[in-house]
């Protein structure tokens, strides 16, 4: 086992549990990635994706149509600024690591990617239940969000 650093984090890593800022933002373990708080609001998936977002997760005929995106409305949180929606492999990488330590982790959380089998749905995932995914109707609008940011 790692010695740990004065901060409370593993030598050379981010630490073995969630982290989380005066902000809300939570840093993940292993990974570094930051996490921004849930959503105030569930929304459906064109509100939650830029239109960059949603090309990366393979939208193909149905991507967002305006670039209103909800992570872009972040600023500079946690002194980021690039924050995007996650992928589905990020997210349920997430919800394998100790997630007890974060807030909000009941619900589904939208993906940039979308479900290849039915590009009128995109996929969500729940971090409070170990990763569990599911192809949503990307006009659902009973679905959070986190966004994620690499620093």
């Amino acid at each position: 086992s790692d010695e740990g650093d004065a901060d409370g984090t593993a030598s050379g890593g981010c630490g073995e549990q969630w982290i989380i800022d005066d902000d809300g933002v939570a840093n993940a373990p292993d990974t570094c990635m930051a996490w921004s708080p849930r959503s105030d609001f569930m929304m459906g998936w064109k509100e939650a994706a830029s239109i960059e977002e949603g090309e990366e997760g393979g939208c193909g005929s149905d991507c967002p149509e305006e670039d209103s995106a909800y992570c872009a409305s972040l600023g500079s949180l946690g002194g980021r600024s690039d924050w995007r929606l996650p992928s589905k492999q990020e997210l349920m990488d997430a919800a394998k690591t100790n997630t007890e330590n974060m807030t909000d982790v009941d619900g589904k959380l939208w993906s940039r990617d979308t479900d290849a089998t039915a590009p009128g749905n995109a996929w969500t995932v729940s971090l409070g239940s170990a990763g569990a995914y599911f192809s949503m109707d990307k006009d659902d609008g009973s679905t959070w969000v986190r966004c994620v940011s690499e620093g």
